[in-house]
């Protein structure tokens, strides 16, 4: 794996909408934090601003950014198919390669297969990414989407699939060798996830500490690393601890741990 592709979140600092306990952070002010700490990737978050703005704040300061996230409803398939095409101009405004698709709701998974292969098309891919309370969080919910289409990808988040239940992130990046387009490296409090499973919402976890910096939690993200070095995985690791309580702090932190992890 390549040290030139570490990277890391936006949402690490929020900038995501409708949590008010996350502080307001400016995202220039954002993407010049990830500079300065030193990564070489920068994911942007909703508040992050359009793709061509974000391309444009990144490329001043070194940047490259990767890939963007999309949240869509298959309940309404006209309206996934509009949101989807504008996500897609988005992600090529932004120079990324990677679309990664958090499901809202199940519903046709026709205009999941019609945006991978626009992706596909595009020369970019489509990556799904499983979110904790959300239809879509588990590694079995991931590949009944997969098979859907084989131009769908998975973006292995380690922090959701450990938290959903899936305890063995290494055997998902085994699992799905070829298949994985992108890496969220994020680290887990074992109790709050317990919580969750016990019937928390994820919210109030997440406000409460749910992710943590690399290495302070309980995800075997060592050997997850492993894994895809075994497998020859040469696209992004992205650092990423949903609204960090302080963000330079938990990226900082997780930098030196990739950087370290990888030798």
């Amino acid at each position: 794996m390549n040290v030139d592709r570490i990277g890391v979140a936006a949402c690490t600092w929020g900038l995501e909408p409708g949590f008010a306990w996350v502080p307001e952070y400016d995202p220039a002010d954002v993407v010049a934090a990830a500079a300065r700490i030193g990564f070489s990737g920068y994911e942007p978050a909703a508040l992050s601003g359009p793709g061509a703005l974000v391309a444009e704040q990144a490329a001043s300061l070194g940047l490259v950014c990767p890939a963007r996230f999309v949240g869509l409803s298959l309940a309404d398939a006209d309206a996934a198919r509009a949101h989807a095409r504008a996500a897609l101009d988005d992600l090529l405004a932004l120079g990324g390669r990677v679309l990664m698709i958090g499901v809202e709701s199940i519903g046709n998974p026709q205009p999941l297969v019609e945006l991978a292969e626009g992706c596909a098309e595009a020369g970019v891919v489509a990556a799904i990414h499983p979110e904790l309370g959300a239809p879509v969080a588990t590694a079995a919910s991931v590949e009944e989407l997969l098979a859907a289409s084989p131009a769908l990808a998975v973006c292995v988040d380690t922090g959701h699939f450990w938290a959903a239940g899936d305890r063995d992130p290494p055997e998902l990046v085994r699992r799905w060798e070829g298949r994985i387009a992108h890496v969220h490296l994020k680290d887990v409090d074992a109790d709050q996830a317990a919580a969750v499973m016990a019937g928390k919402p994820v919210l109030d976890a997440v406000q409460d500490g749910l992710w943590r910096p690399l290495g302070e939690g309980a995800v075997p993200l060592r050997e997850t690393v492993d894994a895809l070095g075994q497998q020859g995985y040469d696209g992004w690791l992205i650092v990423e601890d949903d609204f960090a309580a302080d963000p330079d702090r938990s990226a900082a932190q997780g930098l030196a741990w990739v950087e370290e992890a990888l030798g």
